[in-house]
This record gives structure tokens, sequence and C-alpha cells, in this order.
């Protein structure tokens, strides 16, 4: 791990400093149950799909249960022994589902899919802890649907800031968790954010920006080539294709591949929130029904395949109104100042 000052793609951060909402914090929630941690924090499917493909098209499947589909059908089947010898499917181990082969890096790097490896470097081997161990969330495979508050929700587990060392707790009780600094602003943000911004501006307009310092000044237009330097170095970083001409050329289109980008680059920094409501699209992606394997189902031939038949999820209900893009004002500070209103749809004290 490095540290915030050494790090050149940390923008700003809070370090460690932190308390009990740190990163570490975070991933003993993300560990399973054989590596000693919470194993609660799970991923819809709709952020399981936004994954691309390793060649940047969509994988089989997606968002059908939202009906966002495209018609096409999700993967069968599963990784052999054989398919592992070849060199086929990698990282994949043997038994885990087609669904999850031949996607780009960063679904590696941030799902932990049913079937992951877990790494567990600090675990105390000599005292019988695993290490590298294949992890399965079927229903009664010890990480999997128990009768506890111990298991994932939607069957897809969080791999992102979990370190190949990281270990819930050691022989002294005490968690093996790399420290790990916030990242509360990236560079990705900063490059992403400058493409949204020139896609926004009108066709053939040209605006003329002042420096900071008022020293010289900046001319700003919906240029692709310089979208394109918003863009290709998050994506070149990631491992997928760049976006085609037309893509960049068309504003509604690149809009969206550019909402996407962001769901999938910045996932877990604390940027979906905020993004979906300056969008405007918070009435409609918060009320979608989330999605996740079926946890009911066991290791067994004639359940396997329906663990990765998608079901709502009962436990995270969805719900928006129009009122929830703001926070109510405390009905104290409306009778402290008369002439405070309150935000729309949220009550006054009378």
């Amino acid at each position: 791990t490095v540290s915030a000052f050494e790090n050149k793609e940390l923008i700003f951060t809070r370090g460690q400093n932190t308390g009990d909402q740190s990163i570490n914090n975070m991933v003993i929630h993300q560990l399973p149950r054989v590596a000693k941690g919470w194993n609660t924090h799970g991923l819809t499917q709709k952020q399981c799909d936004a994954y691309y493909m390793n060649d940047g098209t969509d994988c089989p499947g997606k968002d059908k249960e939202i009906n966002r589909g495209d018609g096409s059908e999700r993967m069968s089947g599963y990784v052999t022994k054989e398919d592992v010898e070849a060199g086929r499917y990698k990282p994949l181990s043997e038994g885990v589902s087609l669904q999850y082969a031949n996607r780009e890096p960063r679904f590696y790097a941030s799902v932990a899919y049913n079937g992951d490896v877990w790494n567990l470097l600090n675990s105390n081997k000599n005292a019988g802890e695993p290490q590298n161990i294949q992890v399965f969330y079927y229903r009664g495979d010890g990480n999997g649907y128990t009768n506890s508050m111990f298991w994932l929700r939607t069957g897809i587990g969080v791999k992102k800031f979990v370190h190949p060392d990281d270990m819930g707790k050691g022989d002294n009780n005490e968690e093996l968790i790399k420290k790990k600094v916030e990242p509360a602003i990236r560079y990705a943000e900063v490059l992403l954010i400058y493409a949204e911004a020139l896609n926004e501006l009108e066709d053939g307009s040209s605006y003329d920006i002042p420096s900071w310092d008022g020293s010289t000044s900046y001319s700003v237009k919906r240029d692709v080539d310089e979208m394109k330097k918003g863009i290709r170095q998050v994506r070149r970083r990631a491992g997928v294709p760049d976006y085609t001409m037309p893509e960049y050329q068309d504003r509604d289109v690149f809009r969206k591949k550019l909402k996407r980008e962001r769901q999938i680059e910045l996932m877990a920094e604390g940027q979906r929130y905020f993004d979906l409501r300056r969008w405007k699209d918070a009435e409609v992606e918060e009320s979608k029904k989330n999605y996740g394997c079926n946890f009911y189902m066991s290791d067994v031939e004639e359940q396997r395949e329906q663990f990765y038949t998608p079901i709502e999820i009962a436990d995270l209900p969805t719900a928006f109104s129009r009122k929830l893009y703001f926070w109510p004002i405390s009905h104290d500070e409306l009778k402290r100042n008369k002439r405070l209103t309150q935000n729309p749809g949220w009550t006054y004290n009378d």
C-alpha cells in the first residue's frame, strides 16, 4: 500500500483520520466469514452488470431483470478443471460461473463473485488458518445464507479496497488489515468531471475562463480531442478500449457512457449518491428493484444454476420521492428564523 503523500492519484484525502468510518473498517465488513470478517457488504446485480467485457462490449443478459436488457441471455455453464489447466478464463477458478468470464480488469479488482479466491496472506498457516481460499456463497457453504446476520443479501461480494494480506483477526485478536487512506477525490474524478463538463457545452460556442489568479484565460468549448484527454486516461488505466468517434460526437450517447464510467470507476468512493441527484436520475435509479443471486440455492446440481438466476432482494427495498433531492430543514432552525422556508415536500412545525 502507498501512503497518501506518495500516491500521485490522490487529490484530496483525510488520510486515515476517519475513525470508525475508515476504509479499514469497511474492509472488515467485506471479508468473508472464513477470513474472520463480517461478510455483509454485497453488490447488486445492476452494479455487477455495469462492468464491461474485456473487449468493451456489454455482458450477455445485462440488466435483463430491470427491463433494460438487449434480448441476450446470461451465460450458463462453469469453469472446468480442464479450462483452468489450459489457462482459459483467467483469473477464474474451477466451479465459477461463466457469467463472470472475460470481464474487464476493474471487475476482478472490485467484485467478489461466487467462487472468487481470497488471498488472506496475513493468516497464520501454522495455526491452520486458510490462504488463497476459494469462497462460495451457496446456501449452507459457511459464507452463504445462514440463520444469522453474517451473509451477503445479494450473493455477490465487494473486493474493492481489499489487500491480498487482509485478514479479520489474528492470534492476538487484532485485525490484520493493511492501513488505507480515504480516496475523497482521485485524479480519475477530475478527468471524468472535465470530460462531462465539456460535453454539456453548446456546440460551436466558446467560453473564455480566467485562471485562478487572473493572469491568463483559457478558451473552452465542446472539443472531442479534449474530452478524450479526460476519458482515455481512465479507460487505458482500466485496460478497456476507448470509445468510438460516433460515441464521442453524440452528446446524449457520450453522456450515457460517461455516467456508466463513473458508476464503474468510482464505485464505493462516495460519488454515486450525489451523481444521481445532480443528474436528476435518482427518482428512476433508486426506484428500480434491487436484484442479486438467488442465495437460497445450495451447491447441488439441481439448484446450482438457479443460484445465478437473479431474484429481487426483499431485504433491500427501494423507494424515492422528489422531496428526497433535498434534506429537510430542522424544525428548530425554522422556529429560529421566520423567514426561513422549508425544502419542498417536507413539513413545517405548525
